[in-house]
């Protein structure tokens, strides 16, 4: 624990419950290291790494970034470039078959299904989108209706006022051998959330 964590006002005993749950897991496998902060009044008052020694590694977060991508496109929806209920399909020709030129921006942000196409899958199913590949759709997105690639335009406009320069859509070549990837324990059984071309039993 860092030497401002003493006193800043933060509860001794959940600060403690979260330090064992990350030593807990690092030394279960469950992760292979992990790295906790907190903040009082803007300032550090706790990080700790478990599991390495360093403390400056890049950590490939997956769906951390899902925020960042929606960040985006709630600017390109406040400057008018997109609007909630654009369908893809009409930014991504493309993209609609097997009934997804029914979905529409506001889909791809909250996961939801897609109204008005239960008869093409059959009574009782309708398309429902995957978080698992719904931002990849938004970054094409952003591409577009943004005018340049969408790792830029996220480090532009989101990350960079956001104070996050070391927060990265994509690691530098240079910067790989410094990234750590975390690994799924041998006990998970979690897998991906379902595909674009199967629908899921409406409720």
């Amino acid at each position: 624990m860092t030497a401002e964590g003493e006193g800043a006002g933060m509860a001794p005993a959940a600060v403690e419950a979260l330090r064992e749950r990350a030593r807990r897991d690092v030394e279960d496998g469950i992760l292979p290291s992990c790295q906790i902060a907190l903040a009082v009044d803007g300032r550090v008052a706790l990080f700790e790494t478990f599991g390495r020694d360093r403390r400056d590694p890049r950590y490939q977060v997956y769906s951390v970034t899902k925020a960042l991508v929606a960040g985006a496109v709630w600017i390109l929806l406040g400057e008018g470039r997109l609007a909630t209920d654009t369908r893809v399909a009409e930014v991504i020709p493309g993209f609609g078959t097997n009934g997804k030129d029914a979905v529409r921006v506001e889909h791809l942000l909250t996961h939801g299904p897609v109204p008005g196409v239960a008869p093409r899958l059959g009574a009782g199913h309708a398309l429902r989108v995957p978080p698992t590949s719904a931002h990849w759709v938004l970054a094409e997105l952003i591409d577009r209706a943004g005018a340049t690639d969408h790792r830029r335009y996220v480090a532009e406009r989101v990350m960079e006022p956001l104070g996050l320069a070391r927060l990265r859509l994509g690691v530098p070549r240079g910067s790989r051998g410094t990234s750590w990837r975390p690994s799924r324990s041998a006990r998970s059984t979690r897998r991906p959330c379902g595909s674009w071309s199967g629908s899921t039993r409406a409720s």
